[in-house]
């Protein structure tokens, strides 16, 4: 495996911070968030998403929310958003036509 260097721009206040702690490698923190981004892109490059991964960065009400059974409210305001929806894509395909 190759090794290259890599060179960063930070801000005088963070890199002081850094060096009040010479205990800690900061090339290995950096190579290790670089790794973990660079697989994150990855996955969404092919698609391939957890949804257990989803969830668990999802607020706990909007789960709550989201598994429980729609009600009357839920099904009223769907059909309120649904018609707001229709109506700022019709004023937006008239802009386009005004154009």
């Amino acid at each position: 495996m190759g090794v290259t260097n890599f060179t960063f721009t930070l801000k005088k206040t963070l890199k002081n911070k850094m060096k009040t702690h010479k205990e800690i490698n900061w090339s290995e923190i950096f190579r290790n968030a670089a790794e973990v981004k660079i697989n994150e892109l990855d996955k969404y490059k092919h698609n391939i998403v957890d949804i257990n991964e989803i969830a668990a960065n999802l607020p706990k009400e909007l789960l709550e929310y989201f598994s429980s059974d729609p009600n009357d409210t839920d099904v009223e305001e769907f059909k309120k958003l649904k018609e707001l929806e229709e109506q700022r894509m019709n004023n937006l395909k008239s802009l386009e036509l005004d154009e």
